[in-house]
């Protein structure tokens, strides 16, 4: 396998790991960055990792940017794949959108992982500053990439293995830019979308809308909006019926700058809605406080992040927000350090 193809199968497991850790959730206020226009008009969910804004953080750079660097030259897979595409995965890569535009049709409750990958539907876009001419030439020497032209622009594709049960298509669509798909007609309509004759419809109201709801300069976001499976698996539960029902979209963030800021917030039909939302997640504050009471090991540590929790609610979306300041994460981490036993040490911070 050449370094191309780890390097370009990496970036699509990196994109998928950081988009789910966005799961974890933020707060509310202030518009995030405008939705990438190349969304699709189908997406029912987004991931959106911010890697520059990442990397600029006080927290990255004190803790995370000297050993990461340190590995990436160590990596000499990674350093065959920067030095055929010209891409500096550190400084080149800006942001990376994740678009689930198809999902399952059923799940089943008892066993969600049980799924198979090809009912889902995916779109990557992948934007930063590099030429695109250096990738295309790069890609070219591939042998296990087929390509074929499409418009203007050059496909490549790989055809699934026992290994990856699903292709992958790609293409590199402009200086800066790279869209790659499990769909060869997903791609396409991608690069109709960017044509110059094009005007794109761009995502539904409720979705942008969602998106538009998250506070600005997040170093990841998750967004979705309420879509039929979800009213599947909840029809067995008044409850969860019910509350589908008034549900209109949820979004969840990270921001990373000299602190760590992570939250969560559900959009209802209305005000009414919202307050039930709210008193949910107030719930949900008591749980982890009565766990934090019984257990022995983890008991401190959830009593340090419950007291930070914090929920509001603002017209028709209600929040839950966790801020924890550098020394908050460093006695987390020192605390998970002694439950595992003394391993994985706090990084060192870079001076």
């Amino acid at each position: 396998m050449s370094a191309l193809r780890r390097g370009m199968s990496g970036t699509l497991v990196v994109a998928l790991a950081a988009g789910l850790a966005v799961w974890l959730g933020c707060p509310s206020s202030a518009r995030a960055e405008t939705a990438d226009k190349l969304l699709p008009p189908e997406s029912v969910m987004v991931f959106h990792v911010n890697l520059k804004n990442v990397q600029d953080s006080k927290l990255f750079k004190k803790y995370v940017a000297g050993q990461l660097q340190n590995a990436l030259r160590n990596d000499e897979n990674l350093r065959k794949f920067q030095e055929e595409t010209g891409i500096n995965v550190l400084k080149d890569i800006h942001s990376v959108s994740l678009a689930f535009t198809k999902l399952p049709k059923e799940i089943n409750p008892n066993n969600p992982v049980d799924v198979n990958p090809k009912d889902f539907e995916l779109l990557v876009i992948l934007r930063g500053q590099f030429s695109r001419d250096s990738v295309v030439r790069a890609m070219k020497k591939n042998e296990d990439l087929t390509t074929q032209k499409y418009r203007d622009h050059t496909i490549f594709s790989r055809a699934a293995t026992d290994d990856e049960q699903q292709s992958i298509h790609i293409c590199v669509a402009d200086d800066g830019l790279i869209i790659f798909s499990n769909e060869l007609s997903r791609l396409k309509k991608s690069l109709d979308s960017i044509s110059a004759d094009s005007k794109p419809s761009g995502i539904s109201p409720e979705l942008k809308a969602v998106i538009e709801a998250i506070p600005q300069r997040q170093s990841f976001w998750f967004a979705m909006n309420k879509f039929q499976l979800l009213k599947d698996l909840a029809q067995n539960d008044p409850n969860a019926a019910d509350l589908i029902d008034k549900f209109v979209g949820a979004s969840l963030s990270i921001a990373v700058t000299d602190k760590v800021t992570v939250g969560l917030r559900a959009h209802a039909t209305d005000a009414d809605a919202a307050r039930e939302f709210r008193a949910g997640f107030e719930k949900l504050r008591a749980i982890l406080v009565l766990a934090a009471a019984s257990d022995k090991n983890l008991g401190q540590l959830l009593q340090d992040v419950v007291g930070k929790l914090k929920t509001d609610q603002k017209g028709s979306i209600a929040s839950i927000e966790l801020e924890l300041n550098e020394a908050a994460l460093k006695t987390i981490f020192e605390q998970l350090q002694r439950m595992m036993g003394g391993a994985a040490p706090f990084p060192n911070k870079i001076d």
